[in-house]
């Protein structure tokens, strides 16, 4: 369920709304995107920057 689905709902149900449109809406079809596997290079540079936030946020040794 959405939040649209459960504002909707709600307005149904106090009365504000004679009946809920957005139950009968299905979702928009979305195009995948293709996977491409990360570099070595990125993949250390990912690796770096998490190890620097650990370092900044929890204090490095």
């Amino acid at each position: 369920m959405t939040i649209r689905e459960a504002t909707v709902g709600l307005a149904v149900r106090h009365g504000a709304l004679p009946a809920n449109p957005v139950r009968d809406v299905g979702r928009l079809p979305k195009p995948r995107k293709a996977v491409q596997p990360m570099t070595f290079d990125e993949i250390r540079l990912r690796s770096l920057i998490g190890f620097a936030f650990l370092a900044i946020y929890f204090g490095g040794p």
